[in-house]
């Protein structure tokens, strides 16, 4: 036999040799005997960790783990964290606490390698630290003397979510207690600065807020807005309380009934039950208990209910969708009018008990029953039908990607697309990848915080697993460094509206929004847009700043009074017009006084069947039929002031023929004739002619009879056709050769004239017998000397001119010279004293305004004088832009004041100038000339 070996516990080893006779000879058996002492147990100190600023990241707690019995022969102990992320523990009981996410807090674990015994320690938080605090400051932390805010209802917001909890001290012990679980007690009346500190206080990182211990105000005075009511058996109503002084800082009320048996109350809210037939008195005493009031309730017999009915009795939703169902006891005055709800258990819809909500479950029919709480045999019912909705399959978005300026925002709602279309629940929600650089609203609102790139990810409420992402990007904020306007200054009249337009510096600011001002909103006004609104007379400065309002640029705004309209003149009351014609009124109207602001009129027809206005501002009547119809000019300013005409609308005259004054001709080639058409009969409504060439290569007329000769050749037939009728009248035409023009002289090369005089230039084109005679006319200098097509000359002012004419064919020239000089200051007969006065010291006029001029004129001559005062208004050039005229008689050797006004436009350079001249325009003084600025 083999040697056997055996265990035998707490036995010392001995060797025992057996002889079995017969059997084993002399082969012997071993027996040792174990003497180890084994584990039973393990205990860990401490089991349990409560203190919070022990779990707190980067903490050590040191736990110690015994074995027993004590002499147990294997001590040995390993230990393990049921989470090494949230906090890891060494071979030596040592606990480091990393901060990782613990939901359900972490087990430490001792085990003994003898008889594997074990025992743990529970950390029931893991904290991590704090990286930024904030408390929400817009709460109200106000508390009234002896109450408490309590640690939940302070908004306090920790980064990240599974950081350390804060502590909070106060700044007046005497005003507020805090305990240890960071609930404050109003002690006195008064504030208190609460500080938090992050990690319990161990952390730098802190934030505080403001407390308000306000006094208690006890209750003076309780009313009720019933002191008598009934109620029915069964029946219940309200009793409402209020209490004064309004501001009683403890407004909670105890409620009682004199009587149970009779009426009930409810301990809060004062609704009252009635029990019983019967008299109770009902009670709202203050929490004090030194000021109540009452109401005398009597219970009156029951009005059982008789029927139910529902606002629906039968309804299709969708799964999912919920609906109020509403119900109305018969009859109308029956005490107990609540019901109460049912449908079968875990059927196609669940109804709540009490207010009637169906929710759609699953796809199916079922029952939804009303019972009278009264008398449940007394039910209504309707039957619901639940239609299987349609999922969300994919959420699709328009872009995927965008940029966004540090603070600004994006709907990003306009960029999904739910599909199908008809999906039956299409909500989602949104969430950011980093709300340190962008957020999202549940609404989809993005708001660019800082610079980087987040994605925003769009998930179907309805399935959860449909998503779409989009990625923003947000780009650093260019502040605007400055801000100019296209105008520094700008005159209006009332009413009037000018455009002012910002630019912002530099180019590539992100600042783009501005806000713009007015210093006197009676004077001018200017919306969002810039655009700038007169008032009333004045001035006003405008202002147009950066949206931080760091940077601004102003303009001036000059606002003049309206002239307001006061009549319309026609230059005739009446007329006629043939069918089918046309006139235009707008060139009759005048209106009055001519310096009215708004001179615009508007016409309108008394009958459009007989005469139709097809341009109520032009004045544009077209005859419709035969009859008379009144036409009237209206003010676009003042809808009083009008003006008839009387329009006989007469039938067309038609056309019965055409001829042209010349039938044969010959041109050379380049040069022109005009052809003349006369339309029979004469009062025929539509003389329109329209023009043809049989042959453009060697004839052209246009629109208006002219004939032109291109090349060699013909004749060419001319044909003119009236558009009424069609009526028609040629001419031939024979085009020869053109004879090009060699030279042009003038009758005069040289002048001398005085300012006002006038002389005509005859011009020579040689050859005589040149195809294209035709010339042209120009002035080295219009301001000094001016010409007119025909060559006739005018005097304008002293200095020296060149007058060019150039023939049409080979830019052939000829110049006359002429010097003009200044007429004889002895012809001036009149002495002129400038007695204008206006806003400027320097006696200057401003853009926009009506400039008043007066002048004081003597005559020093030795006859009576008639004269003409002229204010005329130049342009840069010198050029006249317009004047007004008056007329005087001055008596010899005496003086006269002579006033006239002349509107100044808002824009452009311009100058005044102030003379007396004779019928001739025969200047009798000098000229007085004023700046404008």
């Amino acid at each position: 036999m083999n040697v056997k070996d055996f265990k035998l516990k707490s036995v010392a080893v001995v060797t025992v040799m057996f002889m079995i006779l017969g059997m084993i000879g002399s082969e012997g058996i071993t027996v040792f005997a174990d003497s180890a002492v084994h584990v039973t147990s393990v205990s860990i100190t401490p089991s349990y960790i409560n203190d919070r600023t022990k779990l707190i990241e980067g903490s050590t707690i040191q736990l110690t783990a015994k074995v027993y019995p004590a002499n147990a022969t294997n001590k040995n102990i390993i230990w393990s964290s049921s989470n090494d992320a949230a906090a890891s523990v060494d071979k030596d009981g040592k606990v480091t606490i990393n901060g990782g996410d613990a939901p359900g807090g972490v087990t430490i674990k001792a085990t003994s390698e003898d008889e594997n015994k074990s025992a743990t320690c529970w950390l029931p938080a893991i904290y991590a630290k704090t990286t930024k605090l904030t408390v929400d400051k817009s709460k109200d932390y106000t508390v009234v003397e002896g109450q408490t805010i309590y640690s939940g209802d302070i908004s306090i917001k920790r980064e990240p979510s599974n950081a350390a909890y804060p502590k909070l001290s106060t700044s007046d012990p005497s005003v507020v207690s805090i305990d240890s679980r960071n609930n404050i007690k109003g002690l006195k009346a008064g504030t208190a600065v609460v500080t938090v500190a992050a990690d319990g206080g161990a952390s730098s990182i802190k934030d505080c807020f403001v407390v308000t211990v306000k006094p208690v105000v006890l209750p003076t005075e309780i009313t009720l807005d019933k002191t008598s009511a009934s109620v029915g058996v069964k029946g219940s109503i309200t009793l409402n309380a209020a209490v004064k002084p309004e501001n009683a800082t403890d407004e909670n009320l105890d409620w009682s009934s004199s009587d149970q048996s009779i009426a009930t109350v409810s301990y809060f809210g004062g609704v009252v039950t009635g029990v019983k037939e019967g008299t109770a008195i009902i009670t709202a005493k203050s929490s004090d208990g030194n000021v109540a009031a009452s109401c005398e309730v009597t219970v009156t017999p029951n009005i059982p209910v008789t029927g139910i009915k529902l606002d629906k009795t039968s309804v299709s939703l969708v799964e999912g969708q919920t609906l109020q169902l509403n119900a109305a006891v018969a009859p109308d005055n029956a005490t107990v009018k609540n019901v109460n709800w049912t449908a079968p258990f875990g059927g196609p819809v669940s109804v709540n008990w009490s207010t009637g909500l169906i929710t759609a479950e699953s796809p199916g029919t079922a029952i939804v029953t009303a019972i009278s709480k009264d008398n449940s045999s007394v039910t209504e019912s309707c039957s619901v039908t639940v239609v299987p909705k349609n999922p969300v399959e994919e959420i699709k978005l328009d872009k995927t990607k965008g940029t966004l300026i540090e603070g600004s925002t994006f709907d990003l709602t306009s960029n999904i697309h739910i599909n199908p279309e008809n999906a039956t629940y299409k909500d989602v929600n949104f969430t950011s990848s980093d709300t340190s650089i962008a957020t999202v609203s549940d609404a989809g609102i993005i708001t660019a915080i800082k610079t980087g790139t987040a994605v925003i990810t769009i998930t179907s409420q309805d399935n959860n697993s449909v998503k779409a992402e989009y990625t923003v990007v947000v780009n650093p904020k260019v502040p605007a460094t400055g801000i100019t306007l296209n105008k520094s200054q700008g005159t209006l009249l009332a009413g009037q509206v000018l455009q002012l337009v910002p630019t912002l510096q530099p180019v590539n600011t992100t600042d783009e929004n501005v806000k713009w001002s007015t210093s006197d909103s009676n004077i001018a006004t200017v919306d969002d847009y810039g655009i700038v609104k007169g008032i009333k007379g004045g001035t006003a400065t405008i202002t147009a700043a950066t949206e931080d309002g760091q940077k601004s640029a102003s303009c001036t705004i000059t606002v003049s009074e309206k002239v307001p309209i006061t009549a319309i003149n026609l230059d005739k009351a009446e007329g006629s017009l043939v069918v089918g014609s046309c006139i235009y009124l707008g060139e009759t109207a005048h209106v009055q006084p001519e310096n009215a602001t708004y001179k615009t009129v508007k016409w309108i027809s008394s009958d459009s069947d007989v005469a139709r206005v097809f341009n109520d501002y032009s004045g544009a009547v077209t005859g419709v039929k035969e009859g008379t119809a009144t036409i009237t000019a209206v003010s676009n300013d003042d809808n009083t002031i009008k003006a008839e005409y009387k329009l006989t609308v007469i039938p067309k005259i038609s056309v019965t023929g055409i001829t042209l004054d010349k039938t044969d001709e010959t041109l050379s080639a380049g040069n022109s004739i005009k052809l003349v058409p006369t339309i029979q009969p004469d009062n025929a409504a539509d003389k329109n002619v329209t023009w043809a060439s049989s042959d453009t290569s060697i004839a052209t007329v246009d629109r208006d009879g002219k004939v032109t000769g291109v090349s060699a050749g013909g004749p060419v037939v001319i044909t003119a056709t009236t558009e009424d009728g069609k009526e028609t009248a040629t001419c031939n035409i024979t085009v020869t050769k053109k004879v090009d023009v060699t030279g042009v002289t003038l009758d005069i090369s040289s002048k001398d004239l005085e300012v006002g005089d006038e002389f005509q230039l005859i011009p020579t084109v040689n050859p005589d017998n040149a195809s294209n005679k035709n010339v042209t006319w120009s002035s080295s200098d219009t301001t000094i000397g001016s010409v007119d097509e025909n060559g006739k000359v005018k005097a304008l002012k002293a200095g020296k001119v060149d007058i060019t004419v150039t023939t049409d064919d080979s830019k052939k020239t000829a110049v006359c010279s002429v010097n003009v000089n200044d007429k004889d200051l002895k012809d001036k007969t009149i002495e002129l004293t400038n007695l204008t006065k206006t806003s400027n010291e320097d006696g200057s006029f401003n853009l926009g305004q009506d400039a008043k001029i007066s002048i004081n004129a003597k005559n020093v001559s030795s006859k009576d004088v008639s004269v003409k005062f002229k204010i005329a208004l130049y342009d840069d050039s010198d050029k006249i832009i317009k004047y007004s005229s008056a007329e005087k008689s001055i008596k010899n050797g005496s003086s006269d004041i002579l006033t006239g006004t002349i509107r100044i436009p808002a824009d452009g350079k311009f100058k005044i100038k102030a003379f007396v001249c004779d019928d001739s325009m025969n200047p009798l003084s000098d000229i007085i000339e004023i700046p404008v600025k």
